[in-house]
């Protein structure tokens, strides 16, 4: 008898630090991944085929900062080529920066529109120490909105374009600020939790609830919001905005499914569901730059009531 319940509770600690550890390296997975610096955006970019340097001369770019909630300070990358009130603001994703969005800054140049391109909080030139998957960073898009605002006026048109973390942003953010007029979503997740699923059913071994019910206390405790509550599904399915939803469908990190339960959730005739076949995570740009632009041209128009 006494050997049956020192198994158990060999088993029992043997499992409590198999919970321990695997919440511990997912948290550093989620959380604490390498950010890239300029050199290392650039790399990447080249690689892609979509690194465009020549747009460092032949545009202004202001470097221009404004201070979070908390008091972190954000900066952001400013092309005013217009007298005018539109903006396109662009979101980029986990671990990038505001040079792994610049390929599309060009793109909503030639629309007529200003561009500010941000370093999302923890990212880049931007304080802080950790990402929080959109909870917070939307609020940092309100607070850029509201820097635009107070530069040009109350009368701007604003719209929203974000890769991977970026698109989720986006969406959170777009769909309650009655400035922002679309939104363009570029392989966005729906979901929080179920995107750390997704990863976790990577992991045969790895037994989901325990560890995400454990490492949902972490994520309380050290980053200060709750994963549950980062939905974009659940935000955007009683707006009417425009969204254009662009996915990979060989998108390994958020599957396409989602933007397709985003799309077909809301049935909202102004969106648009842009699926580009053989693209992985944030390469549909550069799979069929032509295509893709023709997509984001033929939407603005659609949400401008010229088609």
């Amino acid at each position: 008898m006494l050997a049956i319940v020192s198994l158990i509770i060999l088993i029992l600690i043997f499992g409590v630090i198999f919970l321990h550890y695997s919440s511990e390296l997912a948290f550093k997975r989620i959380f604490l991944k390498h950010k890239k610096n300029k050199e290392e955006a650039f790399l990447y970019l080249k690689d892609k085929g979509i690194l465009d340097e020549e747009i460092y001369n032949e545009e202004d770019i202001f470097n221009v900062k404004i201070k979070s909630s908390e008091g972190y300070t954000l900066r952001g990358y400013l092309i005013e080529k217009y007298k005018n009130n539109k903006y396109m603001i662009l979101v980029h994703g986990y671990s990038a920066n505001y040079h792994i969005h610049m390929p599309f800054a060009r793109l909503f140049l030639n629309e007529g529109f200003n561009v500010l391109l941000v370093d999302q909080r923890a990212h880049g030139g931007s304080e802080g120490k950790y990402t929080t998957y959109g909870y917070y960073e939307k609020n940092d898009i309100d607070g850029w909105i509201k820097y635009l605002e107070g530069k040009n006026g109350e009368d701007i048109y604003i719209g929203l374009h974000g890769q991977s973390l970026g698109g989720a942003t986006v969406l959170m953010c777009g769909v309650n600020n009655n400035k922002v007029k679309f939104i363009i979503d570029d392989c966005g997740f729906s979901n929080g939790k179920e995107e750390i699923k997704h990863e976790f059913d990577k992991q045969r071994y790895i037994p989901f609830k325990p560890v995400y019910w454990l490492l949902r206390k972490k994520i309380k405790c050290r980053c200060n919001f709750d994963m549950d509550e980062v939905n974009p599904l659940k935000e955007i399915q009683n707006s009417n905005k425009p969204i254009l939803f662009i996915h990979g469908k060989e998108d390994k990190l958020v599957p396409y499914t989602m933007a397709e339960d985003m799309y077909n959730k809301r049935a909202n005739k102004e969106d648009i569901l842009y699926l580009v076949e053989d693209a992985d995570h944030m390469e549909c740009y550069g799979a069929n730059r032509e295509k893709y632009e023709e997509v984001v041209r033929k939407f603005i128009s659609k949400v401008n009531g010229e088609n």
